[in-house]
């Protein structure tokens, strides 16, 4: 059985109060059990004087999380505020580690020691928090992937207000913009993933396939230049910028490839017509594009909510897009359909940098993807 208590704190000033406002909802020497485990996110200013780095090491338990901009668990709405999920048990094992994801020896050997901290059970998944690393992005979930046997993981990039390259990440008293951080969860638990981009009706079909890519660059979709292409199913070019396309900032792109589903945002063209992605895309991969709007967020939100409160014993852990907020005329609105719809159900919202969560393949197998301008959920 998992165990899950909520905590959050707007005292960001005064170290004292926020810790013992945090241990007065948890009551740890009544709620906590044999193994437990802390999901952190909260405001960067926090990080100021190594106010988050205290409040952590003074918990009596690990504690993983990262940076946001805004956050809720129903109890509170409030941009400036740390929000801690805790979920402790007896029969569920949490092994949490931290590493620099471009030295991968060292991640290698942190991940095995990690391993061995779960009381002899195989891990079924990670919450998983990373910067963003300038000149890796989005590859950096395939990276781990590969170093961690393809184990699921599901979590968030950290963000600032105004930068996706400013977010930190926290491990305990470790507080850092280099490091991500893992919880390894093992035992008897059989956590379920949702991800939604766009509303499916809003698409074109899947007719499109990638006919040449490098790196983070899409060269050719179906043999023509990826801008040439975006022209001929009715997008206009940018007036100012003919390089460009007009509201490619706001285009979802939803991917298959390795046999599964995932969406991305352009980050921008190049002067040949090239599309740049925050990871890569392979050669052959079939895809469809839509523009993000408003209704298509706030219907998505609503949906996956509906899915989490079909089940209100399990808790679910949520991470939507920063570009989603951004499409908004109420920065709030899309928090609002959480709280609104969430009922009494154990939750924790943040928003993100770039979305971890994995998605079954055409066997049923999952495959670790990063995702943009979506919205994602881990219920456990």
């Amino acid at each position: 059985m998992l165990k899950t208590i909520s905590a959050y704190t707007t005292e960001g000033d005064e170290f004292e109060y926020a810790l013992s406002d945090l241990l007065e909802q948890i009551k740890p020497s009544e709620n906590l059990l044999s193994n437990t485990i802390g999901l952190l996110t909260f405001y960067e200013g926090f990080q100021a004087n190594h106010f988050i780095s205290k409040l952590c090491n003074a918990l009596p338990f690990d504690v993983i999380g990262c940076s946001t901009c805004a956050n809720t668990t129903g109890k509170v709405v409030e941009p400036m505020s740390i929000i801690l999920t805790v979920l402790t048990s007896d029969d569920v094992y949490f092994s949490a580690f931290s590493a620099d994801i471009r030295d991968t020896d060292a991640f290698k050997a942190k991940y095995q020691k990690a391993l061995s901290n779960l009381n002899g059970c195989a891990p079924v998944m990670a919450f998983t928090y990373m910067p963003v690393y300038d000149g890796i992005f989005g590859n950096s979930v395939t990276i781990a992937s590969d170093i961690m046997n393809n184990l699921p993981l599901f979590g968030t990039c950290a963000i600032t207000r105004d930068s996706l390259l400013k977010g930190f990440v926290s491990h305990n008293g470790l507080v850092s913009k280099s490091l991500c951080a893992f919880a390894l969860i093992a035992g008897n638990v059989s956590p379920k993933f949702l991800y939604y981009s766009t509303p499916d009706e809003s698409l074109q079909s899947f007719d499109a396939c990638v006919s040449k890519s490098e790196g983070f660059l899409v060269k050719q979709i179906n043999n023509m230049s990826a801008r040439d292409y975006m022209l001929s199913i009715g997008f206009k070019l940018d007036p100012d910028d003919h390089n460009s396309i007009v509201e490619y900032k706001h285009t979802i792109v939803r991917i298959i490839s390795q046999k599964s589903e995932y969406a991305l945002g352009i980050i921008a063209f190049t002067p040949e017509g090239y599309m740049v992605f925050a990871k890569h895309i392979p050669e052959g991969s079939i895809i469809s594009l839509t523009t993000v709007d408003e209704k298509g967020v706030l219907d998505t939100a609503k949906k996956m909510i509906n899915v989490i409160t079909s089940d209100p014993d399990k808790t679910a852990i949520c991470f939507s897009c920063l570009i989603r907020r951004i499409t908004l005329t109420d920065a709030f609105a899309e928090i609002d359909v959480v709280t609104k719809n969430a009922k009494n159900s154990n939750y924790q919202f943040s928003y993100a940098g770039g979305e971890i969560c994995p998605v079954c393949d055409e066997n049923n197998n999952l495959v670790n993807h990063y995702h943009n301008i979506t919205i994602i959920a881990c219920i456990i």
